[in-house]
């Protein structure tokens, strides 16, 4: 009766094709992606010199290719949903990651983030790396860090908050990004519109 999987993306999509197909078309899976534990850069980090620019390590690799799989799955098995069926699991400890995969699985993908806590990810910065323009397409479990609290109902408390109040920074930084109009160049939308009038001229 479970809802979804951890897999390893490492095998590639033909072990991961069953989890997300077939009888399992509702269900869904989240392949590891770059883990919350230090040994994960022994692999996962690894640069791949034949790919392009877009995706110079392995773990970006993954996040793309969640995308093409989750896109195959729906078309060899359709289903209700119109949601990625893979999501990403990817380390709250480490937030320039977090950013990479986002960019890299685009902005659906759901992301499990664990490594608050205990392990000592920075919940802000996870959350500023690793959420979508929304605020949301993140998952991000503690254990130890509520389990071992003096106080486990008072510190879960204060993780929700914390999650919440970090959800309202992302969107504020979004809209402020919006209203002084700036695109992906960073550059504000009336200064992209005077060089791209001087260039025609």
């Amino acid at each position: 009766n479970a809802g979804g999987v951890t897999l390893s993306p490492l095998m590639g999509w033909d072990s991961v094709q069953p989890f997300v197909t077939g009888k399992y078309a509702d269900k869904g899976a989240f392949i590891l992606c770059k883990t919350s534990n230090p040994g994960s850069n022994d692999l996962l980090a690894l640069s791949l010199r034949h790919q392009p620019q877009s995706q110079p390590t392995l773990f970006e690799k993954i996040a793309n290719l969640s995308q093409a799989w989750s896109t195959k799955a729906a078309t060899e098995s359709p289903s209700t949903s119109t949601h990625p069926r893979l999501g990403l699991v990817v380390g709250a400890t480490d937030p320039q990651a977090l950013s990479k995969v986002r960019q890299a699985a685009g902005p659906n993908v759901w992301i499990l983030a664990p490594g608050v806590g205990a392990q000592g990810g920075d919940l802000d910065a996870a959350c500023f790396a690793g959420l979508n323009e929304h605020g949301s397409g993140m998952l991000i479990p503690v254990s130890r860090g509520i389990s071992r609290a003096a106080d486990p109902a008072l510190e879960a408390k204060r993780l929700k908050e914390g999650i919440n109040e970090a959800r309202k920074n992302v969107l504020a930084a979004q809209s402020t990004r919006s209203e002084a109009g700036q695109d992906g160049g960073g550059i504000a939308r009336y200064q992209k519109e005077f060089l791209e009038f001087s260039l025609s001229e």
